[in-house]
C-alpha cells in the first residue's frame, strides 16, 4: 500500500501546522506562564523515547500483521482519545520490529512511514495542546485549561509519574475547582 496524493497533501498540512505552531511559540518567547495556580512550569517530556522488540520472536510474521491491523485501528480512533494515537505509535514499532525479523524490510519501511506520520501527528497535536493550556492559564479561562490539561493528561499517561505529569494534576485540580466556581449555578 503506497502513500496516496491525497495522503502526502495531510503530511504537508501536518508539517505546515507544525511549523506554524513553532513560529509561535519562538514569537510569543518562552516566557514563565502566569497562572495564578503557581508558576512552576516543567520541561515537558518527549511523547516517544524507545524503540520495540518483537514480542513474538518466533511468531514473528503473524505478530507484525496482527500489530500493524490493531495500530490501524488505534490511529483511526486517536481523534476520540489521544491516547490511541500513542498506541497505535507502540503497535507501529512493533510490527516494524516483527517485518525486520521476518525479512519483510519493505513492510517494516511501510509501517514505519505511518509511525511517522502518527509520530508528527501527535507532537503537532501536543505542542498546540501545551500552547493552549498555557494561554487559557495566562487569560483564567478556567474550561479551556480544564479541557487542554486533560488532554496532556491522555497523551502522556503512558510515561507513568513524573514532574511533568504531577503538574498537570496539580493544575487539573486547580482548574476544576475555578472552573466550578466560576460556572453558573
Amino acid at each position: 500500500m503506497s502513500p496516496t496524493p491525497e495522503r502526502h497533501r495531510q503530511v504537508l498540512l501536518t508539517l505546515l501546522v507544525a511549523v506554524a505552531l513553532l513560529a509561535l511559540t519562538a514569537l510569543l518567547g518562552d516566557s514563565e506562564a502566569p497562572t495564578a495556580v503557581g508558576s512552576l512550569r516543567f520541561e515537558h517530556p518527549n511523547l516517544f523515547l524507545e524503540g520495540s522488540l518483537c514480542s513474538h520472536p518466533k511468531r514473528s510474521l503473524v505478530t507484525a500483521r496482527r500489530s500493524e491491523e490493531l495500530a490501524h485501528v488505534r490511529a483511526d480512533r486517536y481523534a476520540y482519545d489521544p491516547a490511541d494515537g500513542v498506541r497505535a505509535v507502540r503497535l507501529y514499532a512493533e510490527a516494524e520490529a516483527c517485518y525486520r525479523l521476518g525479512g519483510l524490510n519493505s513492510s517494516a519501511s511501510r509501517v514505519r512511514d505511518a509511525a511517522s506520520l502518527m509520530i508528527l501527528q501527535l507532537n503537532t497535536d501536543y505542542a498546540a495542546a501545551r500552547l493552549s493550556l498555557a494561554r487559557s492559564l495566562e487569560q483564567k479561562r478556567w474550561a479551556d485549561a480544564l479541557r487542554e490539561v486533560q488532554r496532556l493528561l491522555r497523551l502522556t499517561h503512558h510515561l507513568g509519574r513524573n514532574e511533568y505529569v504531577e503538574w498537570l494534576e496539580h493544575i487539573l485540580r486547580r482548574a476544576t475547582a475555578r472552573a466550578t466556581a466560576a460556572s453558573p449555578q
